[in-house]
């Protein structure tokens, strides 16, 4: 029965880095692709008059964080419950594999989705801003990140 909780255990390590693939960790700064959305979001609304943006414009992208972060909220807590069964489900005298393989694809779905989502809503983000809002952007965070006069974080997402 050891021998058993063990291979659970070990199972679960291995399927740590599919947890960080899932979270959009990738090369360069080491931002999860949630992150990389509030990060640009932020800095798009610290600009916002530098990059010359339209009420409309500002409105799209607070629709954007708004849906996302609720969304984010919901399938944390449904990562969280499968995560809570799985615990529940290791303390069992007799383990039922394939209810942990089920829980553990259900987590690994909701994180794929939720990585697919924050992408979305990146590239939505983007695709709201014109050509030279965009070249404005690039300039401005050059110019800010020499300077060190990035914009600070909000305690908001």
């Amino acid at each position: 029965m050891r021998k058993f909780v063990f291979g659970i255990a070990f199972f679960l390590l291995l399927a740590m880095p599919l947890t960080l693939l899932a979270n959009g960790y990738g090369h360069g700064e080491g931002l999860s692709l949630k992150e990389k959305f509030f990060h640009k979001e932020r800095f798009i609304q610290c600009n916002q008059t530098e990059l010359g943006l339209k009420e409309d414009q500002i409105q799209a992208i607070k629709n954007l964080k708004y849906d996302l972060s609720r969304k984010m909220i919901e399938m944390n807590s449904k990562m969280e419950l499968a995560m809570l069964d799985i615990q529940q489900e290791l303390h069992n005298d007799k383990v039922n594999m394939d209810r942990l393989n089920a829980l553990v694809d259900a987590k690994m779905e909701t994180k794929k989705a939720l990585c697919k989502d924050a992408l979305k809503a990146y590239v939505d983000m983007m695709s709201i801003l014109t050509a030279e809002q965009k070249a404005k952007m690039k300039e401005l965070w050059r110019q800010q990140k020499k300077e060190g006069k990035m914009c600070k974080r909000s305690w908001k997402k």
